[in-house]
């Protein structure tokens, strides 16, 4: 039993030295795409929401959902700002009247058995 431990262990040492070695001498670029994700400011709302998404089906992204913010950048690409979801929902929402928004859930909207579905 102790050539085994002795065996792991030494594989275990051997994966905490890599592993620490990686997290001192690794530079963050590590972390960031090939290509920088960003958009131009005169970008649509449809091109940062197709942005967002677009990582998250190519199944790269750094979270499930892919990009939660999308960096804004002007002609000569300096960051002039950043666009997130929170921002597109914030968008979206305004564009509806608030009596719409804050209308109770139910069939009164929808109107099933008046829409001709054929």
């Amino acid at each position: 039993m102790g050539e085994f431990e002795d065996q792991y262990t030494q594989e275990l040492e051997g994966d905490v030295k890599a592993t620490r070695g990686a997290l001192l001498a690794d530079t963050i670029t590590v972390l960031s795409p090939a290509e920088p994700i960003c958009l131009k400011e005169t970008a649509t709302v449809h091109e940062a929401v197709q942005t967002m998404l677009a990582r998250r089906q190519a199944g790269d992204s750094m979270s499930v959902a892919g990009y939660r913010t999308v960096p804004l950048v002007d002609a000569e690409r300096r960051p002039i700002g950043v666009v997130t979801v929170s921002d597109v929902i914030r968008w979206l929402a305004n564009l509806f009247p608030e009596a719409v928004l804050n209308l109770p859930p139910g069939d009164r909207i929808k109107r099933p058995h008046e829409i001709d579905a054929g």
